[in-house]
């Protein structure tokens, strides 16, 4: 009887361990809803008098919906960012809007990319190489004029619980580039590999909501998104706002007590809607508003409530 249990406990255990091993070795695609990618880029250019801070810019990569084209299906992302004065270290935001689509092929591990105003796909990210394979040309900087970049090493990645395959970059930059499948490059989504020390791309952030992945290069304080928005502090669970992402609208669920006000704005700090209400919950009607990443500001006649992201797709 005992030798039976301990048989059975042991094959399940095997069973276990197994299903882990199969789970934490498995593919990882991109993300197919709530990507984001934060990157900083910095030069010596850009440098201040004191010779101490040479970032030009951060800039960000959100996926705000998807799209068929040639009966496949891509997810749509758009970029934003600010740029930094090294003079009086100000900066300034701006928004580009769409800025193109990428496709995950899952039964290849690849990910293919059409460029904004484009109808035609290149090769973004393989994720078959190994140890001694060169890059693609598609992703590498001139690579005729410049050092082959190559894979010299390939190891495991832990991120939130799940095992991504990471691959060491010989050749590139300072040494600590890598590619990670489903998330792209530690340079950046769209960066170039390239074998300059001058300049420097830095992934400072990357975030798939929808599977609970997060990866960051410092701390999560640099995830905090890019926007001409004021600094606000949000009061939480005093308001509730869904569906997210929307598509013609979205419900406000309100606890207060006071009549709110509800601001919808873009990403570029343009205000689109405003509605006052004292009703409980209150359906918003974005149907004319463009497809993209919006924020929803809750106030009353006297205090901030909320700032919360909201995607219109």
């Amino acid at each position: 009887m005992a030798d039976g249990f301990l048989k059975n406990a042991l094959i399940f255990l095997l069973f276990l361990l197994a299903s882990f091993h199969s789970n934490s070795q498995g593919y990882q695609g991109f993300p197919t809803a709530d990507g984001y990618w934060k990157v900083q880029f910095g030069n010596v250019t850009c440098l201040d008098i004191h010779f101490l801070n040479d970032i030009c810019s951060e800039y960000q990569y959100i996926v705000t919906g998807d799209t068929t084209i040639n009966e496949q299906v891509y997810q749509k992302f758009s970029l934003s960012g600010r740029d930094r004065n090294p003079v009086n270290e100000t900066w300034t935001f701006w928004d580009s809007g769409y800025h193109g689509c990428y496709r995950n092929d899952l039964a290849n591990k690849q990910v293919y990319f059409i460029p904004k105003d484009s109808l035609t796909e290149v090769l973004l990210y393989d994720f078959n190489l190994d140890v001694n394979d060169t890059l693609p040309d598609t992703y590498v900087y001139h690579p005729e004029e410049y050092s082959i970049i190559t894979i010299d090493e390939v190891d495991s990645l832990l991120v939130n619980n799940t095992y991504l395959k990471r691959y060491h970059l010989n050749n590139a930059g300072f040494g600590g580039e890598y590619l990670i499948e489903g998330i792209g490059s530690t340079l950046g989504l769209l960066t170039y590999i390239t074998p300059f020390f001058e300049q420097h791309y830095d992934l400072l952030c990357f975030k798939n909501e929808e599977e609970g992945l997060y990866y960051y290069e410092y701390d999560s304080t640099v995830c905090e998104l890019i926007t001409d928005l004021p600094e606000v502090v949000p009061t939480e669970g005093q308001v509730e706002i869904y569906p997210n992402p929307a598509k013609d609208g979205f419900w406000i669920e309100s606890y207060q007590n006071n009549k709110i006000i509800i601001e919808v704005y873009n990403a570029a700090g343009q205000r689109l809607k405003e509605v006052r209400t004292a009703a409980r919950a209150t359906w918003i009607d974005i149907s004319k508003i463009p497809d993209g990443l919006l924020f929803i500001k809750i106030s009353t006649a006297r205090k901030y409530i909320k700032t919360a992201k909201l995607i219109k797709d």
